[in-house]
């Protein structure tokens, strides 16, 4: 049971940075050429993706209903069910992901199928990424606040809770939430 709970804690803990990691960014030159290509490999990278995440929804959507109903005790019961959550959550960014592609798919295919130029796309596409790279960093710094202000939260219900366990699990929040903090912070 303790096993199961550490898995279940650990992969709570790493799935803000699981989706981090799927933040999709181009660092390239402001050429229409070059942002063409990058789309089309991440057309194929995203349809990768959102198949990965439907299976191991799928996968643990199962898993969990199948572990919930051989579960006996009531916590076994809880982390089954919120496993289900995960894996039909999953499944749907999954499905999302599939279908819709990344967050600059509408732009690149409104400019890509228009009648403008090239350089009229390339003038675009400078000012669509210079947008992009203000609003991501306000993003990331919102990002951070937030778990400043939770890792805070926390810490402080650690200090006033008597209750040794539920005072460890504050202090378990507080404490990711400020790795969180950190890890968004650069």
């Amino acid at each position: 049971m303790k096993k199961l709970m550490a898995i279940f804690l650990v992969s709570l803990f790493f799935a803000p940075m699981m989706a981090k990691a799927d933040d999709i960014s181009y660092d390239g030159p402001a050429q229409w050429q070059n942002f063409d290509r990058f789309m089309k490999d991440r057309e194929q990278e995203d349809r990768v993706t959102g198949l990965s995440y439907l299976i191991s929804g799928a996968a643990a959507t199962i898993g969990g209903s199948i572990g919930y109903y051989g579960a006996s005790d009531t916590l076994s019961k809880g982390a089954y069910a919120i496993t289900q959550s995960v894996g039909i959550a999953a499944m749907g960014y999954g499905a999302s992901v599939y279908w819709n592609g990344n967050e600059y798919d509408s732009f690149y295919r409104a400019v890509r199928d228009s009648a403008l130029t090239s350089g009229q796309k390339t003038e675009i596409l400078q000012r669509f990424l210079n947008n992009e790279k203000e609003k991501r960093s306000r993003s990331r710094w919102i990002r951070t606040g937030t778990h400043i202000v939770l890792a805070a939260l926390n810490f402080y219900s650690a200090s006033q809770e008597r209750d040794k366990d539920v005072r460890n699990i504050f202090q378990f929040l507080g404490g990711v939430n400020a790795i969180l903090a950190f890890s968004y912070a650069f």
